[in-house]
């Protein structure tokens, strides 16, 4: 069983506010076409007595899909297939070249080993151009499956590539109109969001507070509410 981090949300604001748990940008996936992806989010009520909290284990998840929507911003991406992915492990992404429009493959690579503290996620010599004439478009995506939703980023993979994905285990938490799994801008969400780096987790558990200002506070641990 994975090890499982807790980030508790309080709202102490005066409306009720859907809060959206993002994954931080991994090293290797650069640039301005790599995408923010989300499923995860809770609406929180002003001064709850209860709990509110994302539980997120320390699983990593790689996916690829294709359909005929292109990868881009605000565009719903779900992806075909999907496996756990694990740290020094290679996986192989077999896209089909259309016609016909058919899902990709990924499977684990047996035949070597990624770098410690990365995995590898590799392609095959898919024709893109074609695809793309035929409007059928590859995506790939890595994240961390929850129980509260998926989150993660997502891309436009590239033939005959490999991409070494070195994991941050750091989140965003974001209010805004955000969609489920709608590709969002990362310089959207970090401009106005709580950063919650590995450090800030004190027994595997941190807590984000919206402020009555509107600011956000991440400490260490979880709410005094939850102490009980």
């Amino acid at each position: 069983m994975s090890t499982e981090y807790k980030i508790y949300l309080v709202n102490e604001s005066a409306s009720t506010k859907n809060m959206w748990c993002f994954l931080t940008k991994p090293e290797g996936l650069t640039g301005p076409n790599v995408f923010a992806n989300s499923s995860s989010s809770l609406s929180v009520t002003p001064n709850y007595a209860g709990t509110n909290l994302f539980t997120v284990p320390l699983q990593y998840s790689l996916q690829a899909g294709a359909s005929n929507e292109a990868v881009g911003l605000d565009i719903r991406i779900d992806s075909t297939i999907s496996v756990n992915a694990d740290l020094k492990k290679k996986y192989q992404a077999d896209y089909v070249t259309a016609p016909p429009k058919q899902g990709p493959n990924l499977t684990l690579d047996q035949t070597g080993s990624s770098p410690a503290k990365t995995m590898a996620f590799k392609t095959n010599g898919f024709n893109k151009v074609q695809n793309e004439d035929n409007q059928w478009f590859s995506s790939a995506t890595f994240g961390i499956e929850t129980g509260n939703g998926f989150m993660g980023v997502t891309w436009s993979p590239d033939p005959n590539d490999t991409k070494t994905i070195t994991p941050k285990f750091e989140f965003y938490i974001a209010t805004g109109s955000f969609e489920s799994n709608k590709l969002a801008d990362f310089n959207t969400i970090s401009n106005d969001s709580a950063i919650i780096p590995l450090s800030m987790f004190k027994n595997l558990e941190a807590t984000v507070t919206l402020t009555e200002t509107g600011s956000w506070v991440v400490t260490a641990g979880r709410p005094e509410l939850a102490m009980a």
